[in-house]
């Protein structure tokens, strides 16, 4: 298992800020996402947003894996910089929207994006891992009827 850096620890930090600026926004209707690819997009502009000098690079739809017959694209790969480190996280998004009620499909479709983002991150293919999933399908939601990031 790889050693988790100081760093990366930080990285993590802003990655959660931004994911609890864009819930804040969805809950309180100041945004709306139509699509997967809207959401992926406005995490994106948040997390430049927010952290210009420490983002270095973003890129979507990177061809990263091999050997998947669910896909060879990583949804959004962010380099972020500290001094001359680069880090690179890639990031796996999922949007099961209400009217599509795939519960099952959603699930095994997460399934396979989280252990695709292992895979990444074991051969040494991205730095960190992360899975994101928003919904307004009362199937994934939890908490008070909110929807949940």
């Amino acid at each position: 298992m790889k050693e988790t850096t100081k760093y990366q620890n930080e990285i993590k930090d802003k990655i959660i800020a931004v994911w609890k600026i864009l819930d804040k926004c969805l809950n309180e209707d100041k945004i709306r996402f139509s699509s997967e690819n809207t959401f992926m997009f406005n995490f994106a502009l948040q997390l430049f947003k927010e952290y210009p000098k420490s983002v270095e690079n973003i890129d979507f739809e990177v061809p990263l894996y091999e050997g998947f017959s669910d896909g060879k694209f990583i949804d959004l790969l962010v380099c972020f910089k500290n001094n001359n480190q680069i880090t690179k996280i890639g990031f796996e998004f999922k949007f099961p929207k209400k009217e599509n009620k795939g519960g099952t499909a959603a699930r095994m479709s997460i399934i396979n994006d989280i252990k695709r983002l292992t895979w990444l991150v074991k051969k040494n293919e991205i730095d960190i891992g992360v899975f994101i999933c928003a919904t307004n399908d009362d199937y994934f939601i939890k908490e008070d009827g909110k929807r949940v990031l």
